[in-house]
């Protein structure tokens, strides 16, 4: 009775084992998502950041087209002043039109400095876009040597995950259907292993660091039936090297 019982608790601990492994490859497999998602994202910044550099370039096109617009209709204005400054026919009508000259061309040459001004933005805007084309272009070779990076690496996980889980489910034909679906409960519960190693001298669980009574030392080193921690419900165990000391 001794060895079926410790037979079976070996069973479990290789398949605790296993499924640590499964898990590891399912850990690879996030990895390699999270990997090919952030190229993704960095692709989708780097256009945006594109676009927006794009609609600024044309808003800018936009601002210095209005520029010019109304700084045709002032210099118009002004050559109707300076026209009619040749037929000014008294001093107070050449002095108001003389004020009104000096405003236009006041006016001409602050629209002069917003054009220059925009016309700096622009070619600030022309590097921006380039720069940005660039950083879209390098994105997307990223991004493609990602894809397939990730992809040569997903074969190798279904191919090992494969594998393991062939060996896992030899390993739980070995356990009886009852003990199996506890132990899948107890596994979903912890979120990890479900067997714990206990400390015989300190008389804790090292899953969940609560204390076992010495029954349960006692019932674990006879090996005739699995022991179950009553706070965090794992399958304690005391490893076999360990017994085999004490045996010595």
């Amino acid at each position: 009775m001794v060895r079926a019982g410790r037979a079976l608790l070996e069973a479990l601990l290789d398949l605790a084992k296993i499924d640590a492994e499964l898990d590891e490859l399912n850990q690879r497999r996030r990895e390699q998502k999270r990997k090919l998602a952030a190229a993704q994202q960095q692709l989708n910044q780097a256009k945006a950041r594109l676009e927006d550099a794009k609609k600024q370039k044309k808003e800018k096109a936009k601002r210095a087209y209005h520029i010019e617009h109304q700084m045709k209709q002032v210099e118009a204005e002004l050559r109707q002043v300076r026209e009619r400054l040749l037929n000014a026919k008294t001093n107070e009508e050449f002095r108001l039109l003389k004020e009104e000259e000096q405003k236009l061309e006041e006016k001409i040459s602050r629209m002069e400095d917003e054009a220059l001004g925009v016309l700096d933005e622009e070619e600030k805007m022309d590097a921006d876009v380039e720069r940005f084309e660039d950083a879209v272009g390098e994105a997307e070779a990223h991004l493609k040597t990602c894809n397939a990076e990730t992809e040569k690496e997903l074969e190798k996980i279904e191919r090992d995950e494969a594998f393991v889980a062939e060996k896992r489910r030899q390993v739980a034909e070995m356990v009886p259907p009852h003990v199996l679906e506890r132990y899948e409960r107890v596994r979903k519960k912890v979120g990890g292993s479900p067997l714990a190693e206990v400390d015989p001298v300190q008389q804790v669980c090292r899953g969940c660091q609560m204390q076992v009574t010495l029954q349960d030392i006692v019932e674990i080193r006879r090996g005739d039936k699995l022991v179950f921690c009553r706070y965090c419900s794992r399958i304690l165990y005391i490893p076999e090297e360990q017994l085999s000391a004490e045996g010595d």
